[in-house]
């Protein structure tokens, strides 16, 4: 089952958050079928990917990874 949101939405989503909360975003992609960003903050550090068959309505994959540092 895919996510009702649209593509757009969930990558304007964490990266307007990620934001807020002083991570630097370093995008890597911002296309239709793929949308992709990595995210720091001090020893905190990820990546949102997100994929998407764009004939569909909804996103097809998303996935964020998160690594704390010590």
């Amino acid at each position: 089952t895919e996510l009702p949101a649209e593509p757009k939405f969930v990558y304007n989503y964490y990266k307007d958050e990620l934001e807020k909360a002083g991570f630097m975003i370093n995008e890597a992609a911002n296309k239709d079928s793929i949308r992709q960003f990595a995210f720091k903050l001090d020893d905190t550090e990820g990546v949102l990917y997100i994929t998407d068959n764009t004939q569909k309505e909804g996103t097809d994959f998303v996935s964020l990874t998160v690594n704390i540092g010590k």
